[in-house]
């Protein structure tokens, strides 16, 4: 075989993947411990785990090589949670905002306290009003330092630079994944944009949003710039450690509380970063249905191996502004990162497939997966192909019955219909859950 074309070692996908709690009435609910007590007493091997407010809940999947294995995963997991919110009289509901507003019941424990002083109370119960999906792709072989958890210090090396391509990619098609993937159009009752959830968790000046969560630590929770070698992302990751023993400090905290995390590594919460499991997290996605989510983790699974195992280089330049995703030979073109958090970011929240500019870099990030997805993964994928062939996501079928139920737009959102909403959502919930079944039938 050629070296060129050695495969770099099993490439492993993981997934994510969170929830809300509801009532019958499409009420919250704040009974996620009694909730992941039930599923693990149903099934000890179904990762259902606590998140940072009492009305979430968090379910994952372990690194599967094929992408299909790992929403197998996830879907038992998901039967198993049904399972056990049912005896909990609870529902899940896979909105990425709830559209009302309600007062979430945050943690105590050291760290979830630690990030309400630095944020602020009021602020802080943005991270209990917002859920989203995050994807883990395995880095390269070699580049990771398991026992320390942090990259090693390589110079010239070809693996190295595999996984600052497929970093960067990652970057480049957050405003893409927002388009597609936006299932949040509202946000404590007001319609923010078709992926609310967007600028409430990240916010600053390139969203015309200063309410945000991360507004004031965008170096921590917001979309990051482009790196153009290891050691620059390596320093990166050590500033955020920084930083955060900075505001710790300031919030008259312990700043050593830092050395209490597992790894510095677990210091940042950005939709793109490098995580301690060895693996690359693409965190920047809405909560979805199942069968939409299926197709987007076949498709960035077949996307991300191409780029590491075929050394796909990923050059932000000029011509990316006019042909995002253009490929010549081993050349992948993404636009400037000033053009991409400046400009694109905001326009895939606000607007998604209604911007000109987002529909077509949504459609050109979907050409080039068309160029990698295997045809067997033709019914995985025809989830998200509907999606942007429709160029309708789910936020703008919430925003259509919305209105069907009398919601005026520039208006509030009354409760009555945000519960309707809400039960919509649970609904949808197990029926992509069985139309995903039957679709994984012929392959796990």
């Amino acid at each position: 075989m050629n070296e060129e074309k050695r495969p770099l070692k099993h490439f492993l996908s993981g997934l994510e993947f969170e929830f809300f709690l509801i009532d019958s009435k499409g009420r919250m609910k704040f009974n996620s411990d009694a909730v992941i007590k039930k599923a693990n007493e149903i099934d000890s091997n179904a990762s259902v785990v606590k998140e940072c407010a009492k009305n979430m809940i968090e379910l994952n999947a372990y690194p599967k090589q094929e992408p299909e294995q790992t929403i197998h995963q996830i879907l038992q997991g998901m039967k198993v949670l049904i399972t056990a919110t049912e005896k909990n009289d609870s529902k899940l509901c896979s909105l990425a905002c709830y559209p009302g507003s309600f007062e979430p019941k945050m943690r105590t424990e050291t760290f979830y306290k630690a990030k309400e002083k630095i944020f602020g109370e009021e602020k802080f119960k943005i991270a209990g009003r917002a859920i989203g999906t995050h994807f883990h792709y395995t880095m390269p072989k070699g580049v990771f330092d398991k026992d320390k958890l942090v990259l090693k210090k390589l110079i010239n090396s070809k693996l190295a630079n595999s996984m600052m391509n497929a970093y960067n990619f990652l970057i480049a098609i957050d405003p893409a994944l927002s388009t597609i993937m936006a299932n949040s159009p509202f946000y404590e009752s007001e319609n923010l944009g078709k992926d609310s959830r967007v600028f409430v968790y990240r916010g600053g000046k390139k969203l015309h949003y200063p309410k945000g969560l991360y507004s004031k630590f965008l170096s921590i929770g917001g979309l990051p710039p482009y790196k153009q070698t290891l050691a620059d992302l390596k320093y990166s990751i050590y500033r955020r450690k920084l930083l955060w023993k900075k505001a710790l400090k300031k919030a008259g905290e312990n700043p050593e509380l830092v050395e209490q995390y597992k790894t510095y590594y677990d210091i940042g919460w950005n939709p793109v970063k490098v995580n301690k499991h060895d693996t690359l997290e693409q965190r920047g996605m809405d909560m979805n249905y199942l069968d939409n989510t299926m197709g987007i983790v076949s498709i960035l699974n077949y996307l991300l191996f191409n780029i590491q195992n075929d050394f796909i280089q990923v050059i932000p330049s000029d011509i990316g502004l006019e042909e995002p995703f253009k490929l010549e030979g081993n050349l992948l073109f993404i636009p400037p990162h000033t053009h991409l958090r400046n400009k694109l970011q905001f326009r895939a929240a606000k607007f998604g497939f209604n911007s000109k500019s987002s529909k077509d870099y949504t459609k050109r990030f979907m050409n080039l997966a068309m160029k990698f997805v295997p045809k067997e993964q033709k019914e995985i994928i025809a989830p998200v192909k509907e999606i942007a062939l429709n160029e309708e996501s789910e936020s703008d079928k919430i925003l259509k019955l919305a209105k069907k139920l009398g919601w005026k737009e520039n208006t509030l959102l009354e409760k009555e219909i945000a519960e309707k909403l809400a039960l919509h959502s649970a609904e949808e919930t197990i029926k992509r859950l069985k139309k995903t079944e039957k679709i994984l039938e012929e392959f796990v």
